[in-house]
């Protein structure tokens, strides 16, 4: 399973290859507009604004974002 993944000697490489290969189909187009159909964008948005939330919300709720926040602003 994941181990596997993890332990697999040509992991860095092959996704290097992969990033690589996308990178150069996309050529100077954003994702966005590579994605480009209305329907494949509204068909993801909705998945990935959930996972951001959720994540986010995790972190935005410890106590250290808010320790490092209130630092942050402090006069």
């Amino acid at each position: 399973g994941a181990r596997a993944v993890a332990e697999w000697d040509r992991l860095e490489l092959e996704v290097h290859d992969a990033l690589a290969a996308i990178l150069t189909e996309l050529g100077a187009n954003t994702v966005g507009e590579f994605l480009g159909a209305d329907e494949i964008q509204a068909a993801w948005r909705p998945l990935l604004e959930a996972e951001l939330t959720h994540h986010l919300r995790r972190l935005f709720a410890q106590d250290a974002f808010a320790a490092w926040l209130t630092d942050l602003v402090k006069p």
